[in-house]
């Protein structure tokens, strides 16, 4: 059953668009589950499919956004305790949600990276509430060429202004400019109204007039004589009323401008206003064109098995892979009765793990399994690795 088609309806729409475009971008085995002999009808737990949502940018449950998700789709996942989730011997991982076909959980630390695990889901103690999965997690191809930027949209609608803040103290006056230079004289303006004229003054005394002397005949007109002495002057009279002023002349043309004074501190900034509201978005621009498409690989997938019976004690129980492969996963089981043994793994891991050069990852070829002593005699252990041989 396709995990798109088997979502609860209470994750709601959201959750199905999330679930469906992570589809999109991940790969996924769709390889038989190892606990396939599981009858639904009985009650058995039994996983179907399983993919990874990378970058999930929705909240599901108990996980926080952004991380990957790790969809489990199959039954009976509620046929018992809460699920517990392990992928390649790391976990218990995180259950985000879970319900009778689908359990949703955060990948480790929130980053599934690539390769092949095993995916173990247990809901008791036992065969029945457990099984498991081989998932394969494929890399991300190179990034493709960016597409042509899409037209502009429209600019939206301008907000409204916000209200002006309120007006900051005033600055200190500033020091006085110097003085500018003189302009031209002003013309002059007209003469103002004659005052009245002030009383005349008290005229002298007039000299004793001299004795008049007999008419003589008409002489030629003799040469002009020098003139006399002048007379004393008489009093001066008291000085009149001030005469009306005059109407003021037309203003001069103003001088030119003086230098700027230094200016004074700045005042402090008034409150911003309100931001306006957003414009509407633009149409979003066509998608570029795919990238050119990654080498192919042919893949061969093996397993190699081991086992060994434990009288009663405990021991440890290993198998590799053939040299110049790669293992993928294995397991650990007991093969003569339907109890749980006790034991541990003591080397578990993935395809591939990081080594200390960047981008160069270090192959892991075999699987190891430890029993720890208990009181049950002849147990027999059976060891699995999945190996892969791959060819350009």
């Amino acid at each position: 059953m396709n995990l798109s088609n088997i979502l609860p309806r209470h994750q709601g729409v959201a959750l199905l668009a999330s679930v469906c475009t992570a589809l999109l971008s991940v790969q996924a085995t769709e390889t038989q589950a190892q606990n396939s002999k599981n009858n639904p009808t009985n009650q058995e737990l039994l996983v179907k499919q399983a993919l990874v949502m990378f970058d999930n940018q929705t909240n599901y449950g108990n996980c926080a956004a952004p991380n990957d998700v790790i969809a489990i789709s199959g039954v009976n996942f509620d046929n018992g305790k809460p699920p517990v989730v392990m992928l390649g011997g790391q976990g218990p991982l995180e259950i985000c949600s879970y319900s009778e076909e689908i359990i949703l959980a955060n990948c480790p630390d929130g980053i599934c990276y690539a390769g092949d695990y095993l995916l173990e889901v247990v809901t008791g103690n036992a065969v029945k509430d457990y099984d498991e999965y081989d998932l394969t997690i494929g890399m991300t191809g190179p990034q493709g060429l960016a597409g042509v930027q899409g037209v502009q949209g429209e600019t939206g609608l301008q907000g409204p202004q916000g209200d002006t803040g309120a007006i900051g103290p005033q600055g200190p006056k500033g020091d006085q400019g110097e003085i500018g230079l003189q302009g031209p004289q002003g013309e002059t303006g007209p003469q103002g109204l004659q005052g009245e004229q002030g009383l005349q003054g008290v005229a002298g005394a007039d000299g004793a007039p001299g004795l008049q002397g007999p008419k003589g005949d008409q002489g030629e007109i003799g040469l002009v004589g020098p003139q006399g002495n002048t007379g004393p002057q008489g009093l001066r009279g008291e000085q009149g009323l001030q005469g009306l002023a005059g109407a003021d002349g037309a203003n001069g043309a103003p001088g030119p401008q003086g230098p700027q004074g230094i200016q004074g501190p700045r005042g402090l900034t008034g409150l911003q206003g309100p931001q306006g509201q957003q414009g509407f978005q633009g149409p979003k621009g066509d998608t570029g064109a795919t990238g050119p498409q990654g080498d192919s690989t042919s893949v061969q997938f093996y397993t190699k098995s081991n086992q060994e019976t434990f009288i009663l004690g405990g021991g440890e129980i290993g198998v590799s892979c053939n040299t110049g492969d790669h293992m993928t996963g294995g397991s650990c089981s007991v093969t003569n009765n339907q109890v749980f043994p006790t034991f541990a793994i003591s080397s578990a891991y993935h395809l591939l793990v990081p080594s200390s050069v960047p981008g160069v990852f270090t192959p892991i070829n075999g699987w190891q399994c430890r029993k720890d002593v208990d009181s049950i005699l002849n147990r027999t252990i059976r060891v699995e690795a999945y190996c892969v041989a791959t060819q350009p």
